[in-house]
């Protein structure tokens, strides 16, 4: 996992060491370890485009609640 760019050498709480932490290039599992999850980048997942889905066809026939 890739670090923001902005936390690069800045400061960040630690709940469970409940002090302070600075942030390096390099420590990326102490930091997962620790809970502080926000400092990473993110991926997106993939979306489905629309048009990549198979549409359901249609019923012909109507369903009647008085049917037999």
């Amino acid at each position: 996992m890739k670090l923001k760019k902005e936390y690069l050498g800045s400061k960040v709480w630690s709940r469970i060491l409940e002090r302070m932490i600075l942030v390096e290039e390099g420590k990326e599992k102490l930091y997962e370890q620790l809970g502080i999850n926000y400092i990473f980048e993110t991926k997106l997942p993939k979306l489905i485009k629309k048009r990549d889905v198979k549409s359901r066809k249609k019923r012909n026939k109507h369903t009647d609640s008085d049917s037999k």
